[in-house]
């Protein structure tokens, strides 16, 4: 026994201490070794499984062109219709989100269960503000001179609202995104309302089922198709923002647009600027919500009172305690646009809206806004990003100056359309299937040579020279002689 005594004592200890450490270790390495086979295996697996769709893609792509080149060889192709050409050949499998040049889109949600990865694309409701006055018609025939462009080479993504709502389907539909009317006070009854944003009374009348509209002037007004009629008198900072958008909130609902806007007649539009914008700068549904977008402007720059006449403000105590600041940043009126959801929330606030409203549409709207319970993103666009050029004004001396403004940019979208037009044409014959599989938004480019002028300055607007220039025209409604040349 005392010669097993130093083994069995401190030694003994030590030495089973050491093998039980290189036990644990020793298990601990297995599991890492299992762990790092199975990362093997489940990797080897996910490969394998890509492979497949990859190589069933593949197989139906086959297919499809095999499909497509016996149409073609029967000449049934030829007598096919675009959107039905290009639904039958729509890729599938992993690159099912890229959409042919004329995608088909029946409603939102048949769309999202049989594309739930297709980026579906933008509608933008604009309205264009005029007024029943003999000045406005010259500007009311520049817009539809500009948008008149597009189907000459067949684009379709300019309409007006009633042809938006005239298509036979949802695919025509589907295929405007920027979708127009001019919006005109319609009632011209003394006692009329100059806002109307409950359901006390239609929103809109016709010409041909109202008797108020037998005092319309304009000609173009009482004939033409591409107007609203709101069934409110003819005002400016009154309610008639408030009623627009009351009534773009019903379209917008009904047809799943997802933005709505508003223009002054006198903005004279780059819509390659718009479209090129839009597409990188808008999000898609479901993630546009809380968007407002326009040119910013500071309460304090036409604000007159003191600072401490401004502090009690009872207008100005919901900023103050929403935002710490008795001054706040608003959309200016010559064009801002609003998501849906905020066009919903200027809806809900218009009736209770006037304790703190100042007598500036402009600034009323984005302060109905910004009474939104979710965060708002506001789009600053400089004079550089603005697709829109404002005051473009017919004034007495300036009216040479502004029609060639208006015959130029109509020149100019021309071009650019014609090199869009060509640059998908190329696309289309440089693909085997003869089918473009790339987003048409993505080709359209304005070139550097053919960009629309930058705005560098705000124009003067000299008070008076828009009454000299009404003067001009007689009670009949009748323009000047240089406009009925023109």
């Amino acid at each position: 026994m005392g010669l097993l005594y130093p083994v069995t004592g401190v030694k003994f200890v030590f030495a089973s201490s050491v093998l039980l450490c290189m036990l644990g270790w020793f298990s601990v390495l297995q599991k890492l070794q299992a762990n790092s086979a199975n990362l093997q295996t489940n990797c080897l697996q996910e490969q394998q499984h890509h492979h497949m769709i990859h190589q069933d893609w593949k197989l139906e792509k086959q297919q499809q062109i095999q499909s497509t080149r016996q149409l073609s060889s029967k000449g049934h192709t030829a007598h096919m219709a675009p959107h039905e050409l290009s639904k039958q050949n729509m890729p599938k499998g992993p690159h099912k989100h890229l959409a042919t040049h004329h995608a088909s889109h029946s409603t939102s949600t048949t769309t999202n269960k049989k594309h739930p990865n297709k980026k579906k694309r933008l509608r933008v409701l604009m309205g264009i503000f005029t007024m029943d006055k003999a000045i406005q018609g010259p500007y009311r025939r520049e817009f539809r001179k500009l948008f008149k462009v597009f189907p000459m080479f067949n684009d379709t993504r300019v309409c007006s609202l009633y042809d938006f709502q005239m298509a036979p389907n949802d695919e025509l539909r589907y295929q405007c995104q920027f979708i127009y009317t001019f919006v005109v006070g319609g009632n011209k009854t003394n006692n009329a309302r100059t806002e109307l944003v409950d359901d006390s009374a239609p929103i809109t009348v016709t010409p041909s089922t109202n008797h108020n509209h037998n005092h319309i002037r304009s000609k173009d007004l009482r004939s033409a198709t591409d107007v609203t009629f709101l069934n409110i008198q003819e005002n400016m900072n009154d309610g008639k923002s408030q009623t627009w958008f009351k009534y773009a909130a019903m379209l917008m609902q009904q047809y799943d647009l997802d933005y709505a806007g508003k223009m002054d007649s006198d903005s004279l539009p780059y819509m390659d600027k718009f479209f090129s914008w839009a597409h990188t700068y808008l999000p898609p549904p479901p993630y546009n919500a809380g968007i407002l977008a326009g040119v910013p402007i500071d309460k304090l720059w036409w604000q007159s009172r003191s600072k401490a006449q401004m502090a009690l403000d009872e207008t100005e105590d919901f900023f103050k305690n929403s935002f710490g600041k008795v001054f706040h940043l608003y959309a200016a009126g010559q064009c801002y646009i609003l998501s849906r959801d905020l066009v919903h929330t200027v809806v809900l606030e218009a009736p209770h809206s006037h304790a703190y409203q100042e007598g500036h549409e402009d600034h009323d709207i984005s302060a109905m806004a910004f009474h939104s319970s979710k965060p708002i993103s506001f789009h600053f666009l400089n004079l550089q990003q603005q697709f829109w050029r404002h005051p473009v004004k017919r004034y007495k001396k300036k009216v040479r100056y502004w029609r060639t403004l208006w015959h130029n940019e109509n020149v100019r979208l021309k071009e650019v359309l014609r090199q869009r037009r060509d640059q998908i044409m190329l696309k289309t014959q440089n693909n085997n299937n003869g089918v473009v599989v790339v987003d048409d938004d993505a080709v359209f480019v304005t070139p550097e040579q053919l960009a629309a002028p930058v705005q560098t300055a705000q124009e003067e607007v000299t008070e008076g020279e828009e009454e000299e220039e009404e003067a001009e025209v007689d009670e009949n409604g009748e323009e000047d002689n240089n406009a009925a040349e023109e």
